[in-house]
């Protein structure tokens, strides 16, 4: 009887989380979605940087086993309301790209830094790769 009771608490639990969920993500809006091009080439000895600012060019990388290479974004909130900020990565450089920041909160007129980092995977072939960054913004719907 003390089993029967017992899952029965776990269902109840488990179904007010996901009611809470639910209700908590069905209150957000999108407010701006931008999708940034990335590029890189892997060279077999060879560094070059790209200072263009219409994307995320990192430039060309020598390729050694733990060859990394950074690029900065600022991101800015010029809305009167927080927005909820989420960055995710698509094509051939998903894998290797990460962000310094993922899942917050910018406040009303704040703006920060992120760090995107690409690191040369261990089987890379020289050649040039391409992908996106897709940053979304959301905010409570009022």
């Amino acid at each position: 009887m003390k089993t029967k009771k017992l899952i029965a608490l776990i269902l109840i639990f488990i179904f007010i989380g996901v009611g809470f969920t639910f209700f908590f993500y069905s209150y957000l809006i999108i407010d701006l979605v931008r999708v940034v091009p990335m590029d890189i080439e892997f060279h077999p000895d060879a560094y070059g940087i790209n200072g263009d600012t219409d994307a995320l060019h990192f430039g060309r990388v020598a390729l050694f086993t733990g060859a990394y290479i950074t690029k900065f974004m600022k991101i800015s909130n010029y809305e009167k309301h927080p927005s909820f900020v989420s960055i995710s990565f698509d094509g051939e450089m998903a894998d290797w790209t990460e962000v310094s920041e993922n899942y917050f909160v910018l406040e009303p007129k704040e703006e920060r830094e992120l760090t995107f980092k690409v690191n040369v995977p261990q089987d890379a072939e020289p050649g040039n790769y391409t992908g996106t960054a897709k940053i979304v913004m959301k905010r409570y719907w009022h």
